[in-house]
Formats: structure tokens, C-alpha cells, sequence
């Protein structure tokens, strides 16, 4: 569908009253993205349904791929195109998801092999657009997609009468401000624009655990979770690699787990041996290989779909032939015996097919490793490691992982049927069931920039000023740290703060207060040190308050009268939403407009 299309007629809003809804899960990733629903009356993990048929895929995938391709950059297109539309000969944009952090450095990702098999797309803009603007239209294909699947399911006066709650992923680790973005993304992309319905958030390792563990959960499960169970969900997709371990709490009747310790990743996906592999062609044939045109050897070309079908079905040193065709490729190459020229065919050996693999398995291995001794720290130990993601499949990274349990005292190693698709399944279990870790660990240190009593001797001038109700010297930039990086957080897990705010006679009735974020284990003293993140500045709107019940007095020097409102803000970590939320409270009651500001 173009994105400029009028589908009006999907955006029909609910009046209806009843409990009915339908549940969608949305994993937009990296690389590639996926969409589940089931509708509230459903029970069975089974009655949850994956999308896999989608615009111009020849068959049926879980996913399609998170690309877009502009119709105003592309001059023998007629609209813009998205996922399995995006042919190599178009000009498109891949990887935007990692561009919602503005703090991620471009550098690590950005070398010359990654750029030539993903095209100069690959972690770029359009110009005249933002990271988030681009996601945004991304988002609008996959809500028009949904739309356009549950109308042809359930039928248009079903689809019109019926709420949908929905529920995004995003990665454990990624900053507030890139879940924010992603939100907001995701809004203006339709998600929750009907009345009734809404649009929560959740962590992909989170999602992944939900739908790995729950059949190994209730009466009827063949291997059941035992209380006191650590149980390590590694989720290994195309771009990263996220891993998280959790301690079960209960299995029957409902399944309940706490995450035991925070959760790690890595850019070591599967997209990597893609990378390796263009490299050693790039080695081993040269210009031969490089002056091929990219939509013959890029993403979505016929020679990279044999070479994925390779990857997928490697299983090691043990593989019966040791000659890989990986093809058709048709290169001027005078002779080599890594071509078959008759074939158009790259001849690989089973220890070249394993020398691409084995970086990209160490790496995992090296992140399970570090959780692994995460766990020990705190006297638990890992009982099983579930497998999930597109590249949880795999062969040959099963084959060395299992090797590791066993070197490791891991009982079992799984990976669950169609394990691309956890992700997205468990999304939607998490609203189908309301299942959720019972305790998370937070990733940052979070607090305040505020102005505290000047220290004489250690707080410099520069940062000093008078305030305007007391007259008293204070300092700018200190920062107050309320949440400590790693504390526990459970479902209501929230921190309420005093404010203090002076305006004048006059003034916007608007306070500002300052929330920071720091990865570090010791979180430095001022919000301009290395380190320090504005998550951004929450606004408290006190226009429509009476101003004859705040504290005033009048100022002889400004001849004007001047006032000062105490009030708490509350933040919410694990809220509805599922990301932070705000509200501003005096006495107890909610007051004022509350909202974040990203900057």
C-alpha cells in the first residue's frame, strides 16, 4: 500500500462498553519487524495469531524487513514502498531504529563492509527528515497492514466496535529518550488513535521470556518450570543480541517470574556474518565481486537469499558435504577454486562457512558468560538457556551452545518452534494474560538538576545564583541521584520528589525540572559531567491554578508581588505505558499539566 493512501475507513473509532478486545504485539526490530493479535476471549497460547503473509513476499515469513523506500527518491516508483516491497535497486533506509538514540556514535557501526552489503541507506536519514519521522512512516505501513488483516479476519462492524490494546517492544537497555521516540512514533503513526484504544510498551527480553516460558508453565506442561529456576532467555536477532535471566517464581496455576539480575546485549546478530561473508568475498574475489551491481548482491537479492538458506542449515564440521554453493552470482573471475563459473556459483568450504560464524558465536557466548557470572554474584545458578530470535535457529550456534551447557552445568539448552516469532507472541500474551516480570532491575542511575545551598570552596561561582522569594545563594547543576542504577523495581515501583518553584507577578506559570540518567556505577556530582543524560525536562503547567491559594509576597525592589508553589512530582517507572510517566501533586492531589519534554 503507498503511504499516502486514504484509509479513513480503518480508522474507525469503538463507543462499545464491553469487555472484548483484540491484543496486538508489535516487535519492530532492527532488522526486521513483526505483528500478532488475538482477540481477549481467546485462552491457548495457540489462539495467538502471527501475521506472516505479507505485501509481495513470495511466500510466508513471521517477519518482513524493517525498510523503507521513498517514492521523491526513487523516480520509477509511483509510491513509496516498505518491508519485502524494497527491492536492492531502490534507494531506501535500513537499521533507523538505532538512530532514535541520538547518542549512539554512528562510528561503531559505520565501516565500509557494513555500508557495502546494506547500501549507503544503512544508518542514514532522507533529507528533510528526522530518525523518528522515518520510523514514524515505517510504523504507518505496519498499522495499515494490521488494519487491513483484521478487517479481512474479523470483519469491518467487528473491527469498528472493538478496542485494540496494543503492545510495542523495544530493547532492555535503550535509553528513555529512544523509548520515548518510539512511542511517539508509534502514535502518529495511528497506533492508539482510535477511541478506546491504547498503547503500551515492553521490554523485548521481557516479551521473549513470556512467550519461551509459558509452556513450560501450568498443569499440562511436559517440562515444567520448578520454583527457584534461573532461567537464561537469549534472544539473537539480526542486529543485536539481548540476554536476561530470570528467576521463576511460579508456574501453576499462573506463571510468575522476577528478572534476577540486569539484563546485557550486544550487536553480535546474525546480520554479522552477513558482514563477514561480504568481506571475504571482497577478499577473495575483488573487483570481480565488487562491480557486480548491489541489487545482485545485496539484501533481497537472489545470491543473499542462497546465502541465508546456507547460513540457516549449517550445522558444522559434521555437515556431509564439505563443498557450500551459495549462487546465482555472475562475476568475470579468470579462475579460482571458490567459483564455478558454468553454475555461477560461490564454492565455500565447511571451515570458511565456520570461519564467518565463529566471531559472531564467541561474541554470544561471551555475553552469556558475563550474565552467567552476573548470576553467580548473587549464589544463583543458570538451570536452563531458552533460544529465541531469528537467529536462535540455528544449527550450528545451537550445536556450540550446547557444548557450553554442558561445560557449564547448564541442564538444558531449548529453542522453541517458530522462535522468530517469540518475540511478537509474548507482546501479546503480556496483554492477553497480563503476565510480567514481577521485579525488574533499573539500567540507570536517575535524579534531578536543581539548584542546592552554595558550598563555599567547592561549588564554583559561575554556577552560583540568588533566588528571587528567599534571597539565598545557591548552586546550579548539582545533581540529586533519587534511583540507584541496578535497585529493584517492582510493578508500582515509584519516586516522589519536593519542588520548590518561584515566579513573578507575570511569569508563564510553568515550572521546569531537569531528569537525568547515568549508566555508570558512580554517578558523577553535576548534570554537565561525562556521563550525565538529559531524559529531558518535566513541565508542570500551573495556569489554571488560583494563584490566591499559593504562597505570595510582595517585593519591594521589583514593586511586583512574587510567589512560590511547593509540590511533589511523581515518577512512575513501570507504569501503564510502560515507559516513564509524570504527575505533579500537591497535598496528595493531582495538580497542574504534567509532561516530559525531550530535548
Amino acid at each position: 500500500m503507498p503511504l499516502d493512501e486514504d484509509f479513513n475507513s480503518l480508522k474507525l473509532g469503538s463507543n462499545s462498553t464491553n469487555r472484548h478486545k483484540i491484543i496486538v504485539g508489535v516487535d519492530y526490530g532492527t532488522t526486521y519487524s513483526g505483528i500478532s493479535y488475538v482477540e481477549s476471549t481467546k485462552t491457548r497460547l495457540e489462539d495467538i495469531n502471527v501475521i506472516t503473509s505479507w505485501p509481495d513476499e513470495r511466500g510466508t515469513s513471521w517477519k518482513t524487513p524493517t525498510r523503507i523506500a521513498y517514492v521523491a527518491e526513487n523516480k520509477d516508483l509511483s509510491s513509496s514502498q516498505w518491508g519485502f516491497s524494497v527491492t536492492p535497486r531502490m534507494k531506501s533506509y535500513s537499521w533507523t531504529k538505532l538512530l532514535l538514540d541520538k547518542n549512539t556514535p554512528l562510528t561503531k557501526f559505520d565501516d565500509n563492509s557494513l555500508r557495502d552489503l546494506y547500501g549507503e541507506g544503512l544508518l542514514s536519514l532522507p533529507r528533510g527528515k528526522t530518525a523518528q519521522k522515518v520510523v514514524e512512516d515505517y510504523l504507518r505501513y505496519l498499522y495499515r497492514h494490521l488494519m487491513h488483516t483484521l478487517e479481512k479476519q474479523l470483519g469491518q462492524a467487528v473491527l469498528k466496535s472493538t478496542p485494540i490494546e496494543c503492545y510495542l517492544t523495544m530493547p532492555a537497555i535503550w535509553s528513555d529518550q529512544a523509548q520515548l521516540a518510539t512511542r511517539e512514533a508509534a502514535k502518529a503513526a495511528g497506533f492508539a488513535s482510535r477511541p478506546g484504544d491504547t498503547l503500551a510498551m515492553i521490554a523485548e527480553p521481557e516479551a521473549a521470556a513470556i512467550a519461551a516460558m509459558k509452556p513450560n508453565a501450568g498443569p499440562d506442561a511436559i517440562s515444567l518450570l520448578k520454583p527457584g529456576e534461573n532461567i537464561m532467555i537469549c534472544d539473537c536477532g539480526g542486529g543485536t543480541v539481548d540476554i536476561t535471566t530470570y528467576t521463576v517464581k511460579s508456574s501453576t496455576p499462573t506463571l510468575q517470574f522476577t528478572e534476577l539480575c540486569p539484563g546485557i546485549g550486544g550487536k553480535c546478530g546474525s546480520t554479522h556474518i552477513d558482514r563477514n561473508f561480504n568481506r571475504w568475498m571482497t577478499e577473495t574475489f575483488g573487483d570481480a565481486y565488487e562491480s557486480v551491481p548491489f541489487e545482485r548482491r545485496g539484501p533481497g537479492s537472489r545470491f543473499m537469499e542462497s546465502f541465508n538458506s546456507a547460513k540457516r542449515n549449517f550445522t558444522g564440521k559434521t555437515q556431509s558435504s564439505n563443498t557450500i554453493e551459495v549462487g546465482p552470482l555472475t562475476m568475470k573471475v579468470d579462475s579460482s577454486e571458490h567459483y564455478d563459473e558454468d553454475e555461477r556459483a560461490v564454492l565455500l568450504t565447511k571451515d570458511i562457512m565456520q570461519s564467518l560464524f565463529d566471531p559472531v558465536v564467541v561474541g554470544i557466548i561471551r555475553l552469556i558468560e558475563e550474565q552467567t557470572k552476573a548470576a553467580k554474584k548473587k549464589n544463583a545458578q543458570v538451570s536452563r538457556l531458552i533460544l529465541v530470535g531469528g537467529f536462535g535457529d540455528s544449527e550450528y550456534l545451537n550445536k556450540r551452545l550446547k557444548h557450553w551447557c554442558k561445560c557449564n552445568e547448564v541442564n538444558s539448552l531449548t529453542c522453541p518452534p517458530d522462535c522468530q516469532a517469540a518475540i511478537v507472541r509474548g507482546a501479546a500474551l503480556r496483554g492477553l494474560e497480563g503476565i510480567s516480570s514481577m521485579y525488574t532491575h533499573c539500567h540507570f542511575h536517575y535524579g534531578w538538576s536543581w539548584g542546592l545551598k552554595f558550598r563555599e570552596g567547592i561549588d564554583k561561582e559561575e554556577h552560583a545564583y540568588i533566588t528571587a522569594y528567599d534571597k539565598v545563594k545557591m548552586c546550579n547543576h548539582r545533581m540529586h541521584w533519587e534511583v540507584a542504577k541496578g535497585q529493584s523495581m517492582d510493578a508500582n515501583f515509584t519516586t516522589t520528589t519536593g519542588v520548590a518553584y518561584q515566579f513573578d507577578e507575570g511569569d508563564d506559570m510553568i515550572s521546569t525540572l531537569s531528569l537525568y540518567s547515568c549508566s555508570r556505577d558512580d554517578p558523577p556530582e553535576y548534570s554537565f559531567d561525562h556521563g550525565v543524560r538529559k531524559v529531558g525536562v518535566i513541565e508542570t503547567d500551573f495556569s489554571d491554578v488560583d494563584r490566591s491559594i499559593i504562597e505570595s509576597k510582595y517585593d519591594k525592589s521589583k514593586k511586583m508581588r512574587v510567589y512560590k508553589i511547593h509540590y511533589d512530582v511523581n515518577v512512575s517507572f513501570r507504569g501503564a505505558t510502560g515507559i516513564l510517566e509524570f504527575t505533579s501533586l500537591i497535598n496528595g492531589e493531582v495538580i497542574g499539566k504534567t509532561s516530559l519534554r525531550r530535548e
